[in-house]
């Protein structure tokens, strides 16, 4: 069951980071007799042995090795969600998106991502974890460009996977919906954050998304379909240990039922006209049937239309996030940019 959340906080205190965070500070989570965990692993934790994590800005990480009584050794990745610089309620949802995404949607999939091996979600401990797979590896490198398609190919596997079932997964209040009302909102948000904080700045990107309601008529006139939300570098692995290449997305904490090219225009962006058009081939080769025949030109105006939407998707939190002007004044450019060549 994924319960409605509440504001709350932790007993101690919610933990407020705003820079990258060593999670050894906070103490670590007590995994060997925890009957949840040993549940879902049906075996007993006989060992524990903590590894260095990698950093976080937005939750606290742990990598352990787990002897089991049943003679595995798993690898393991704990993301607890009650240490985190957001709100109590926004991180809980967060959570529960992200569980309801390895749960319900990648389980039994065979697309690659991080293994589910337990959740923890107790409101009365506090207590909100999911235990992964850790996946030994490397971030993504959209270089040499064979990465770049293999990234496209692999969307297209994951939209073939639920083709026809997104009715039954989009779970209103659990997993986002990027729909019109979606892309207004992000827009009139840009807007009045670079109003508030630079305001020589806002005519600028007045000017960028003068008509936009055209643009996001387009963006939202083809079938939603599952998407990550944040395709980016960052958040895919390449496993080093696997002969074929095994691409791992993870970070589902932004999933949503929304337009198909949305995840294609996040990893496209930054680079080349070219090398975008072999991302959409790549797309088409595994994508659903209903997608395949779509010309690839009319793919590369979507994806600039969502190229401007992450543009202004970054604006919207400029001030959440602390940007300076400098970073600020780019992504108005990058904004002004796009919307010019779009017409």
């Amino acid at each position: 069951m994924y319960p409605r959340m509440t504001r709350r906080s932790t007993p101690s205190g919610t933990v407020r980071i705003v820079e990258q965070f060593d999670a050894r500070a906070v103490r670590a989570p007590e995994l060997r007799g925890d009957a949840t965990v040993e549940r879902c692993l049906a075996a007993a934790i006989t060992t524990v042995r903590e590894l260095p994590a990698p950093a976080s800005t937005s939750y606290a990480l742990r990598r352990f090795l787990l002897d089991l009584a049943d003679g595995r050794t798993l690898h393991v990745f704990l993301k607890d969600f009650d240490i985190s610089p957001h709100p109590p309620e926004m991180a809980l949802w967060r959570g529960a998106r992200e569980r309801y995404v390895y749960e319900k949607i990648l389980a039994g999939r065979d697309l690659g991502t991080p293994a589910l091996y337990a959740v923890v979600w107790d409101d009365a401990t506090d207590r909100h974890w999911l235990v992964l797979e850790f996946v030994d590896g490397r971030k993504f490198q959209r270089h040499p460009i064979e990465n770049l398609l293999a990234a496209g190919r692999w969307i297209g596997r994951l939209h073939r996977s639920v083709a026809g079932d997104e009715p039954r997964l989009a779970q209103p209040g659990i997993l986002l919906t990027y729909d019109a009302t979606y892309f207004q909102q992000i827009a009139e948000r840009a807007v009045r954050a670079v109003g508030a904080r630079f305001g020589p700045l806002r005519p600028r990107l007045d000017a960028a998304v003068a008509g936009y309601e055209s643009l996001i008529e387009k963006i939202c006139s083809a079938r939603p379909t599952l998407v990550h939300g944040s395709y980016r570098p960052k958040n895919i692995l390449v496993a080093s240990s696997s002969s074929a290449v095994r691409l791992c997305p993870a970070d589902w904490e932004l999933a949503a039922i929304g337009p198909a090219l949305h995840d294609l225009a996040f990893i496209a962006d930054g680079c080349d006209r070219p090398s975008i058009k072999l991302l959409c081939e790549a797309y088409l080769e595994t994508a659903p049937s209903h997608l395949t025949g779509t010309r690839t030109d009319d793919m590369l105006e979507g994806i600039e239309r969502l190229r401007l939407h992450k543009a202004l998707r970054s604006l919207a939190r400029s001030g959440e996030w602390g940007y300076p002007e400098h970073t600020v004044t780019a992504f108005v450019a990058k904004a002004e940019k796009i919307r010019h060549d779009l017409g």
